[in-house]
């Protein structure tokens, strides 16, 4: 069992990037975390971290070993929460990364009423401003659009992400109001190019896809809040998902700039370790989103209930508006 500890102790460590951040997590102190880790190295001959004043960096035969044990220690937890699921329910720690915009609009308020589900499992939950390993980094689960590349990494699609090109009415009057997507060149924007490459941005309309040319930004961020503040002072257009503006849209602070061209969708999708036995934790925790944002989520109830035009330009016209019909046959010869 102390071998085992030491085992544990070496991977939080690890991924901590800290004995304090380790000893943090576990809740024991520092040193001994310390002097179990020290011991797992005389005990295998070998050392495994170098240890200096700013960091800690692992050696090659403490790299080695990591990989695997930070498997062993994987599946030990997902046994022993499958055992305890069955009995006393959720427990242990579920370690959660998300994206900013989202976690603040949404997601915060389904993980509380989630954990209300379970008592006695303990959240994590932390923002991030980019795409996060959720192997590397020691997350249950990231919750992120784009891709994470690895082998072992499996991605669930959670809910897409639908977005609109707005701006504020006051925009019309100083500026004109575009026609068409390529017009957008001519206009002045709000980007954030992290999560929609200008390279990327590309329309649907009644004659199909739409590639624009390339747009020149007045304002370009990584931040959701910027690029939807620089919308509202009515000197920009900007691509924003529907989640971060509902309120807008719904007193008309914020209008569509098209009504026949929508931007395609992002999807939010939720990235965790490829696994034999997937833990109950995360299991649960992804059929829960699922159910929570099954057909129109949340926040689009809440928009398309008092903007029902809105719908319309969001997901297109009805498949029988889009298709003409055949002309009628005469039988007359």
């Amino acid at each position: 069992m102390d071998e085992l500890a030491g085992i544990r102790m070496f991977v939080r460590v690890v991924e901590g990037g800290s004995f304090v951040a380790a000893a943090r997590r576990l809740g024991v102190s520092k040193s001994v975390v310390t002097k179990r880790v020290k011991e797992l190295e005389d005990r295998l001959k070998a050392q495994l971290l170098v240890r200096s004043t700013r960091r800690l960096t692992l050696t090659d035969a403490g790299a080695s070993y990591f990989e695997r044990c930070v498997r062993v220690v994987a599946e030990l937890d997902e046994a022993q929460a499958a055992v305890r699921s069955l009995t006393v329910g959720l427990s242990g720690t579920l370690r959660l990364s998300c994206i900013a915009s989202f976690l603040a609009h949404q997601l915060s308020r389904d993980v509380c009423q989630f954990q209300r589900q379970h008592p006695e499992l303990i959240v994590e939950l932390y923002h991030n401003d980019r795409i996060y390993d959720p192997i590397q980094e020691g997350y249950d689960v990231c919750i992120q659009p784009g891709d994470v590349g690895a082998g072992e990494i499996i991605r669930q699609p959670i809910v897409p992400l639908r977005r609109l090109l707005v701006a504020a009415p006051d925009y019309f009057e100083r500026h004109g109001r575009p026609r068409h997507p390529e017009e957008l060149k001519l206009h002045r924007c709000a980007h954030n190019n992290y999560i929609l490459p200008i390279a990327d941005i590309t329309f649907t309309g009644p004659e199909g896809p739409v590639q624009i040319p390339p747009i020149r930004p007045i304002v370009l961020s990584n931040s959701i809040w910027m690029i939807r503040e620089a919308a509202l002072t009515g000197d920009c257009v900007a691509i924003l998902p529907l989640y971060s503006i509902v309120e807008e849209l719904r007193e008309g602070a914020l209008v569509p700039v098209f009504d026949d061209f929508r931007v395609e969708s992002a999807m939010l999708n939720a990235f965790y370790r490829r696994s034999p036995q997937v833990p109950a934790k995360v299991r649960m925790l992804l059929k829960y989103l699922a159910e929570q944002y099954r057909g129109d989520p949340p926040w689009e109830q809440r928009l398309f209930r008092d903007r029902a035009r809105l719908r319309e330009i969001v997901y297109g016209p009805p498949a029988s508006a889009r298709t003409p019909r055949e002309p009628a046959r005469s039988n007359s010869q």
